[in-house]
């Protein structure tokens, strides 16, 4: 019965390891934060907070740039030459130029979250979790003498099962 209670306090803990794991934590000081978020994934973030500073650390999400897609050219059929008793000139095909391409416009980058201060006079701010889907670029500028803390998870869009026709 020992043994059997040791072994249950001994998974739950491996499995809270492994749940917590997926979770990162990064303190700001003095260089920026960055993070990439690639297509068919998004970022959870569950805490922002600061502590010091006069003003508030913020994060910005810009989307990642498109790429542009080439059309594919058509061909230009080339001319056949006649046979005839005389010779003649044969036209030379000239190409088709090829549209260049147009990107779409990427939206300006934005801030999405201010930190959450840290005062022991005021009453606590809470923030409810944000997310951000990607591509997009989520960078976390340093506030000076300020020590920001941001908690985040990134996950992947779970790939969807073709459901079975009748």
């Amino acid at each position: 019965m020992k043994n059997a209670a040791s072994l249950l306090i001994f998974v739950c803990a491996l499995g809270a390891v492994a749940i917590a794991s997926s979770f990162k934590t990064v303190v700001i000081t003095n260089s920026t934060f960055s993070i990439n978020v690639p297509d068919h994934h998004f970022l959870r973030i569950y805490n922002f907070t600061q502590e010091g500073g006069s003003t508030r650390g913020v994060v910005i999400a810009a989307a990642a740039t498109p790429t542009a897609t080439t059309p594919t050219p058509t061909p230009t059929p080339s001319a056949t030459p006649t046979p005839t008793g005389t010779p003649t000139a044969t036209p030379t095909p000239t190409a088709t130029p090829t549209p260049t391409p147009t990107p779409t416009p990427t939206p300006p980058p934005r801030a999405v979250l201010t930190a959450t201060m840290i005062d022991s006079t005021a009453p606590p701010e809470f923030i409810q979790p944000v997310v951000i889907d990607g591509p997009a670029r989520v960078t976390v500028e340093p506030v000076p003498s300020a020590k920001l803390v941001l908690t985040y998870r990134k996950f992947s869009e779970p790939t969807p099962t073709p459901t079975p026709t009748p």
